[in-house]
C-alpha cells in the first residue's frame, strides 16, 4: 500500500497511520510504566530503560482517530 505524501513533506524513518506513539511518549511516568536506570558513562547521568508500559493511551488514541474517520464525523 503506497500512501501519497505532500510535497512539503520530509518523510522520516516512520509514518504513524492512526495511532500516534508521541502520545505514548509523553505518558511515560512512575504510574503508567516500569523502567530500570543504567549508567550512560563518567559525567553523563543515567539511562532509562522502559521495561512496561501501559499501551492504553496508544490504543485510545487510534480508536479516537479512526472514530475521527466515522461516516457522519467531522
Amino acid at each position: 500500500m503506497e500512501l501519497p505524501l505532500p510535497e512539503w513533506v520530509q518523510q522520516g524513518g516512520v509514518w504513524p497511520l492512526g495511532d500516534s506513539p508521541p502520545v505514548l511518549v509523553t505518558a511515560l511516568s512512575d504510574e503508567s510504566s516500569t523502567y530500570t536506570t543504567t549508567a550512560t558513562g563518567p559525567g553523563r547521568g543515567e539511562r532509562r530503560v522502559y521495561t512496561d508500559v501501559d499501551v492504553r493511551l496508544l490504543v485510545g488514541d487510534m480508536l479516537a482517530e479512526l472514530r475521527g474517520w466515522a461516516p457522519g464525523q467531522v
